[in-house]
């Protein structure tokens, strides 16, 4: 929506000062007089042919002004993000290697795009530092997949309170079993002679 108005420059016997060098510094007073006497040619009485005029000439410079700001805020915000999809090409990996990714670098703000697993792991992690309760409800979820299960506890109890006689116990049977392997590979080699 234009915030010019014909109604503002009707009845104004001339094109006001400011709004003159505002077509002029933007290279559209030519424009202005063209189309202010093309409007007189069609019929218009002068003073609405200079408005409609510059009316025309202010929207197209509007229109020119939030052109060129949609595209220095489409470049600024790639020049803030600073990394595309191709950054990622030809890269695999694992959701495990992603989680556990994403967790170790959940508190290191400068990432190089070469260090994710992939372009999901690099997103996902900016979404989870950008948000204290997303990074929260994360390590929730990371916590209680990675904590060991009551079995795997009574597993590690067991294996740091052992004396080694359970383990002293194998190898001596696994010695023993080689000694009776290797003798009868013996034997039977005896034999075949």
């Amino acid at each position: 929506m234009s915030k010019y108005d014909i109604k503002d420059f009707i009845g104004k016997k001339r094109v006001p000062e400011e709004i003159e060098n505002k077509l002029k510094s933007a290279g559209y007073w030519d424009h202005f007089k063209d189309m202010r006497e093309k409007l007189k040619a069609d019929g218009a009485i002068p003073a609405e042919a200079r408005a409609k005029a510059l009316v025309m000439s202010l929207n197209l410079i509007e229109e020119k002004e939030n052109a060129g700001k949609k595209e220095t805020k489409e470049k600024s915000v790639k020049k803030k993000v600073g990394y595309s999809l191709d950054d990622f090409t030809k890269k695999s990996t694992t959701p495990r290697k992603v989680f556990d990714w994403i967790y170790n670098h959940l508190w290191i703000e400068d990432i190089d795009t070469q260090e994710a697993p992939s372009s999901g792991a690099f997103f996902h992690l900016r979404e989870l530092q950008s948000s204290p309760l997303m990074k929260s409800k994360f390590l929730e979820i990371y916590t209680n997949r990675n904590s060991p299960t009551r079995a795997a506890l009574e597993l590690e109890d067991e294996i740091l309170n052992d004396d080694g006689t359970d383990i002293s116990n194998f190898l001596d049977k696994i010695e023993d079993k080689i000694k009776n392997l290797k003798s009868e590979y013996e034997s039977e080699k005896d034999i075949e002679k």
